[in-house]
């Protein structure tokens, strides 16, 4: 939640904003409550500076359990084929674990969705001006707020597409992973991202030369299922 993992608050504070018992909060914790207002006002200040946006394709899947490498197929969800393209993707998070994301003996279809998402990169020309001026409180508090949107459009994203993969059946345990996190791909992956759906040319986000992407308020993810055959569009 925003305001325990950006800004630190937590206790009986977080669980009254949680619970919106905003006037007890008020009474018990004024400081927090400033916070809290301020944080209010900033999104309603700054609301039309977010620019939610995100590009997103569907593959089909299958493992090379040798390398420990996926292997996928864009998928044409107007047609329900793939094309003959195959990208291959390198693993690092252990064979078991990436046979349970990818099942090699089954005979529904291994299906994966990759996405980058933004806020964009609007809210942070805010941010920078009230730092310049002196705004430090402000400018914390907007750009925690750009992150935790992030987060979330990645999170409704991530249900969207998990919807869109389950429709016709199977299993519906969809997980979501990002490069450089925990044991699943490399951050070296980003570049595979980045090829495959060109999030610079569509939404606006760019890769540094240290995968670092921009602006910050961005999640790169995959996001697994396995699925029946029928799909739908988008």
């Amino acid at each position: 939640m925003f305001y325990g993992h950006h800004l630190g608050i937590n206790g009986e504070a977080l669980s009254l904003i949680i619970n919106e018992k905003i006037e007890l909060l008020k009474n018990k914790y004024p400081k927090i409550y400033n916070i809290y207002e301020l944080a209010q006002s900033l999104i309603q200040e700054y609301k039309n500076d977010f620019e939610f946006k995100a590009v997103y394709s569907y593959y089909n899947a299958s493992v090379d359990v040798a390398k420990n490498e996926i292997f996928l197929r864009l998928r044409d969800v107007t047609s329900n084929a793939s094309n003959t393209s195959i990208t291959s993707i390198k693993w690092e998070g252990g064979l078991e674990r990436l046979q349970e994301l990818i099942p090699t003996e089954t005979e529904e279809e291994n299906n994966i969705f990759i996405f980058v998402a933004t806020v964009g990169s609007k809210i942070f020309e805010k941010v920078a001006y009230l730092k310049e001026n002196g705004d430090f409180l402000k400018s914390h508090i907007l750009q925690s707020l750009a992150l935790s949107f992030a987060e979330a459009l990645a999170e409704a994203l991530t249900k969207t597409l998990t919807k869109v993969m389950t429709e016709g059946g199977g299993r519906r345990d969809c997980v979501r992973l990002s490069p450089g996190y925990a044991k699943s791909f490399d951050l070296e992956v980003q570049r595979d991202i980045f090829e495959l759906l060109d999030p610079e040319k569509n939404i606006g986000v760019s890769l540094s030369t240290n995968l670092v992407m921009s602006p910050v308020a961005s999640v790169s993810a995959f996001v697994f299922s396995t699925c029946g055959p029928s799909i739908g569009g988008l």
